[in-house]
């Protein structure tokens, strides 16, 4: 690289021990230093399950918009066959190491939190998939997680939702199928800067299997 990609930073959240997270943003939107092909969303978001995987040839990493069936299989056999551009053929691909939250969300800062820990017991992988939330008092939204584990997920809402509260979500949610809620109850709130949004972790009450 002839010169250094521009980029902006500064703080944007203090941790629990008082050292300062910052964020960084990069001008140069010909450099992928993610090492990440992301796919083109189409006008208006598609509230498809997509999730980042790695070829297991290559190595490569991609957001792969994929089905709930392909879900299954990665839960399941822990591999999808999938074309790999840098292979040049089919491939195999499974969950590729989580980053602290999904490159869509990048605008969020990593923050370690001692509610975290949940997170840290099970395996954490960027999986986005379709989300019902239903508060015991009866309100319901619709949205999508943005990584999810055995031990919970998160989500992004410009909704209200309190520490501690209960909750009952459907996750991966089909508007034309039966879905199974699970109790679960948010252990962590953040509020996303310069938006009216909040990232939300959630616990389920029991692991899933």
């Amino acid at each position: 690289m002839s010169a250094e990609p521009r980029g902006a930073s500064g703080p944007v959240s203090e941790d629990p021990t008082k050292r300062r997270s910052y964020g960084v943003e990069c001008l140069d939107t010909n450099l992928n230093f993610w090492g990440i092909t992301f796919p083109r969303l189409a006008e208006g978001e598609p509230s498809v399950p997509a999730a980042l995987l790695q070829c297991r040839t290559c190595h490569t990493r991609a957001i792969l918009n994929i089905s709930l069936v392909d879900v299954d299989v990665l839960e399941t056999a822990g591999i999808l066959s999938w074309s790999c551009d840098t292979c040049g053929e089919v491939t195999p691909w499974g969950h590729a190491d989580k980053d602290p939250i999904m490159p869509e969300s990048s605008e969020l800062p990593a923050v370690s939190h001692p509610q975290d820990l949940y997170f840290r017991q099970h395996r954490r992988v960027s999986l986005q998939l379709p989300l019902r939330i239903r508060k015991y008092s009866g309100d319901v939204e619709t949205t999508k997680c943005e990584d999810i584990s055995k031990g919970g997920l998160c989500f992004i809402s410009q909704k209200h939702y309190y520490h501690g509260e209960g909750l009952l979500v459907a996750c991966p949610y089909s508007a034309s199928g039966q879905n199974i809620e699970v109790e679960a109850q948010i252990v962590r709130q953040q509020d996303i800067e310069g938006t009216n949004r909040k990232i939300y972790g959630v616990k389920f009450a029991s692991p899933r299997e």
